[in-house]
């Protein structure tokens, strides 16, 4: 999960409050993946028209994700960001299955 945690470490038995050397506990980010085309999705918040025309712009809104499903999001201390394309499509459902 992307985010700012705690990391607190000890030897020996938990509870035991014998610390590793380093100061404890200590904070550490966690950062999405690469984006992942298999795990994004187009963001359903908002709603398409039923039909559109060739040339004219519709707007969308893609949710990135990694290949664990965090969600990418801008950091400024962090990674850059993924560079990616959407392609769209006409997609026709088949009127019937044979499976």
């Amino acid at each position: 999960m992307i985010g700012l945690y705690e990391l607190d470490v000890e030897r020996g038995e938990e509870g035991s409050g014998e610390r590793i050397a380093g100061a404890w506990p200590s904070q550490i980010q966690a950062y999405s993946g690469a984006t992942s085309a298999a795990f994004s999705i187009l963001d359903t918040a908002l709603t398409l028209p039923s039909e559109s025309v060739a040339g004219e712009t519709m707007t969308t809104r893609i949710l990135a994700k990694d290949t664990g499903g965090n969600t990418q999001c801008y950091a400024a201390a962090g990674v850059d960001g993924d560079d990616f394309g959407v392609v769209a499509g006409a997609y026709t459902r088949p009127l019937f299955s044979t499976t």
